[in-house]
C-alpha cells in the first residue's frame, strides 16, 4: 500500500465563500480595548526540533500537541507546555509516518494517523507511554481523528467508489454512525467529537450540510452556497464557516441546530474566511483565522478586528509590520480547530521575521487586574493591539490558513 499524504505548512490561498445572514442573530460587539495575552513558547526551530506543521491542538490544561521534524532527521508527535516536553510517538520506533493533523484530550491523550514500519497503519491513541490502535487501515481513505475525555476517538473512512462513513470508535467498540451512497459524488468528512459522544460532520449525500449523531441539522446548503467543517463544544453548539447564494459575504458561524448566531462576517472589516475551520469552546466563545480587507491576517475571537485579535502577522509587499513575539516580529500565522481551549488559550504556528518557526500559545490576562502577571522564562509578556490612527490600515498577515480536512488516500 502507498500513502499518499498532503502537508499544507507553506500553502497559502484566499478563496471567498459568501455567505447569507437572514435569519440568523448577530452578536457582533462594540469596539474596546484589546485582550492582552501573554505568549508561550511550547517549542521552536532554536532548540531540538527542525520544522513544525502548521496545526498545532491544545487541551484545558493548556497542554498542545503538534507534529515536529528534529534535528536528527525523524519526525514525531510531541506534547508540551512550554517547560517540559513529551515525545508521544516517533520515527525512531514503530512508526514510519505522520499525518500532521491531531487532536488532544484532557488526559493528555492524542489521537492521530500513522503508517507502521511493518507496512500497516492506521489510527492511533497515545499518552507517550502506551498507543492504542484505534482502527486500522481497511478502506482507501481516512480523515482526521477527533478524540474526547473518554478516548473515543470519531473519524471518516471512504472507500474510493464505495461506502462512505463517520466512525466512532475507542479501539474496542467501533460504531458506524453515517453510511452514504455508493456514488463518488457523496462522502461524508471531518468530524468533530464531544465529552457527549456527539459528533458533528460533513456530509454530501444530499448537497452539502453539517449534521450531528444526535440527529440535529446544523447547516445545509439548502440555506447556504457553501458550508465548511465544523467544530463542536460540549453543549452541543456547532462553529462553521458558510456562505450562501448570490453575495459576495462569507462568515463565522455559531449554531445548535435551532439557533444560528453569526459571529463574524465579510461585511466588515474582514475579506474571507476561505478553508479555515473555527474553534468553538463550552462558553461559545469561537476563534478563528481570516484576512483583513486592509491587508494581512490574523487570530481572532470575534467581529472587532482591534478588540478581537489575538495575534497577526505582517507582510512585506504592503509595509505592515506584524506583532512582536520573543524579540522578533511574525511573518507568518496558522490556527487549527482544536486551537482554542475552555480557558481561553489559544495555540498556533508561527514564523518569525528572524527565521524562526515555532509552536506558540497565548494565555488570556484576567480583565480587570490590577497587575500583570509574573513573566516567566520562555513567556512573552502580556500585549495588546493598540487602537488605530486616523487613516492608519489594520496591521495584520497576508496567508489564509487551511481547513483542518486531510484524506490519505491508500492503494495497494
Amino acid at each position: 500500500m502507498k500513502l499518499r499524504m498532503g502537508i499544507f505548512r507553506d500553502m497559502k490561498l484566499d478563496v471567498a465563500f459568501p455567505v447569507a445572514v437572514v435569519g440568523v442573530t448577530v452578536s457582533f460587539l462594540a469596539s474596546a480595548e484589546a485582550q492582552a495575552y501573554t505568549f508561550t513558547r511550547i517549542a521552536d526551530t532554536s532548540g531540538q526540533f527542525s520544522s513544525f506543521s502548521s496545526f498545532p491542538v491544545i487541551n484545558d490544561h493548556g497542554i498542545v500537541s503538534f507534529w515536529a521534524g528534529l534535528d536528527v532527521g525523524e519526525t514525531g508527535i510531541f506534547a508540551g507546555d512550554g517547560a517540559t516536553t513529551t515525545t508521544i510517538a516517533d520515527t525512531s520506533g514503530a512508526f514510519r509516518s505522520f499525518d500532521t493533523l491531531l487532536s488532544i484530550n484532557n488526559q493528555g491523550t492524542v489521537a492521530f494517523t500513522s503508517f507502521l514500519d511493518s507496512g500497516s497503519g492506521g489510527i492511533f491513541a497515545s499518552n507517550g507511554q502506551t498507543a492504542t490502535t484505534i482502527a486500522p487501515f481497511t478502506g482507501l481513505e481516512f480523515g482526521p481523528p477527533s478524540i474526547n475525555d473518554s478516548g473515543t476517538v470519531a473519524f471518516f473512512t471512504d472507500s474510493f467508489y464505495g461506502k462512505a462513513n463517520v466512525v466512532i470508535s475507542d479501539g474496542r467498540t467501533t460504531t458506524v454512525i453515517s453510511e452514504v451512497g455508493d456514488s463518488f459524488f457523496k462522502s461524508t468528512d471531518s468530524p468533530s467529537i464531544n465529552n457527549a459522544g456527539t459528533a458533528a460532520y460533513v456530509t454530501t449525500e444530499v448537497g452539502r450540510k453539517i449534521t450531528t449523531t444526535d440527529g440535529r441539522a446544523i447547516a445545509s446548503t439548502g440555506t447556504f452556497g457553501f458550508v465548511g467543517y465544523p467544530s463542536i463544544n460540549d453543549t452541543g453548539t456547532v462553529a462553521f464557516v458558510a456562505g450562501a447564494f448570490g453575495t459576495t459575504l462569507g462568515g463565522i458561524f455559531k449554531s445548535d441546530g435551532t439557533t444560528s448566531t453569526l459571529v463574524a462576517d465579510s461585511n466588515g472589516a474582514f475579506s474571507s474566511f476561505s478553508f479555515g475551520t473555527p474553534s468553538i469552546n463550552n462558553a461559545g466563545t469561537v476563534a478563528f483565522f481570516a484576512p483583513l480587507k486592509a491587508g494581512g491576517l490574523g487570530i481572532f475571537t470575534g467581529p472587532d478586528p482591534i478588540a478581537d485579535k489575538v495575534i497577526a502577522a505582517g507582510n512585506s509587499w504592503q509595509n505592515i509590520p506584524g506583532d512582536p513575539l520573543f524579540g522578533s516580529t511574525v511573518t507568518s500565522l496558522w490556527f487549527s480547530r482544536e486551537g482554542l481551549n475552555n480557558v481561553g488559550q489559544i495555540t498556533f504556528y508561527a514564523r518569525l521575521a528572524d527565521g524562526t518557526e515555532g509552536i506558540y500559545r497565548a494565555d488570556p490576562d484576567i480583565p480587570n487586574t490590577p497587575s500583570k502577571p509574573e513573566t516567566k522564562p520562555g513567556q512573552d509578556p502580556a500585549q495588546s493591539v493598540p487602537e488605530p490612527t486616523s487613516g492608519i490600515g489594520l496591521l495584520l498577515l497576508g496567508a489564509i490558513g487551511l481547513g483542518s480536512k486531510l484524506k490519505l488516500r491508500l492503494t495497494k
